[in-house]
């Protein structure tokens, strides 16, 4: 229990150093088709320490802070990063990318070979930093909604981290079609040990309690991040704000499992076996 403890704190000193300020990101995956990603084997090395070859593989040492140590140039023209920043690391991509979330300088899709990664990997593995709680759990645990009962409040670290994977689902809770999608998605609550978590779309602090009544008129008792908060931790994950409900299957460390646009039958379709093969 107080490791978690810690580890909520932490995820605040996260959010407020580097996280959920408004930017502009070098990739863009909501628009996909959809897609299933396996992690791919890598051999070890005699020592067991991670390379750029297997750090993808090795998510469980993922840190949870990353570092510049190249200058790298923004694709869409936006300032240049400089060494040094840093940020939270939200995923390593299979193509072996790094999504960081650099706060008010954005969010970017960075080589390996421009970050601290690898080194600080190996240290987590090495016993030299200390990992809290896996990284996805850390970064949003202490932004979410407790969805039971009548009274708002935040939901319990502990009560995120217990899960095996992650379903989040990013909808307009306003939208005429919501209240199907809702019922669809409630009934993959649990399915392998899945935890959904809702990222509110088109929402803002004002419809708190907006959100919280729909979510239990809808019977869809699943943690939901604070209105305010979700615009932000969306383009974090996604890299742009869906057009469409939109689903994202995650690891704790916020490896991406499945993800795919959601709506018609053939779409849920996808997600539930994505759901069943975790």
């Amino acid at each position: 229990m107080q490791r978690y403890l810690r580890s909520a704190c932490l995820s605040s000193l996260i959010y407020v150093a580097v996280g959920c300020s408004a930017g502009q990101d070098a990739h863009s995956t909501h628009d996909a088709p959809a897609t299933q990603v396996e992690a791919p084997s890598a051999p070890p090395t005699a020592d067991g320490a991670i390379t750029q070859a297997t750090v993808y593989e090795n998510e469980r040492y993922w840190p949870a802070i990353v570092a510049m140590t190249k200058d790298w140039m923004p694709p869409s023209g936006a300032k240049p990063l400089k060494a040094q920043y840093r940020g939270a690391l939200v995923r390593v991509e299979a193509d072996g990318r790094v999504r960081i979330d650099f706060g008010r300088h954005g969010r970017h899709d960075i080589p390996i070979d421009h970050t601290d990664l690898v080194v600080r990997a190996d240290e987590v593995r090495a016993g030299i930093e200390t990992k809290l709680a896996p990284n996805f759990v850390l970064r949003v645990g202490n932004s979410l909604v407790d969805p039971s009962g009548a009274q708002v409040r935040p939901l319990k670290f502990d009560d995120l981290a217990r899960a095996r994977s992650y379903l989040c689902v990013f909808a307009d809770p306003r939208a005429e079609e919501f209240p199907s999608l809702a019922q669809q998605l409630a009934s993959l609550e649990s399915v392998n040990g899945v935890r959904a978590v809702f990222f509110p779309q088109s929402v803002g602090r004002d419809d708190l309690e907006f959100v919280h009544e729909r979510l239990g008129t809808l019977t869809w008792h699943v943690p939901y991040m604070y209105p305010q908060l979700s615009e932000n931790y969306t383009l974090s994950l996604l890299g742009d704000l869906p057009e469409r409900p939109h689903a994202q299957l995650v690891s704790p460390e916020g490896r991406v499992l499945y993800e795919a646009e959601l709506g018609t039958a053939a779409e849920f379709a996808e997600l539930r076996h994505a759901v069943d093969r975790v």
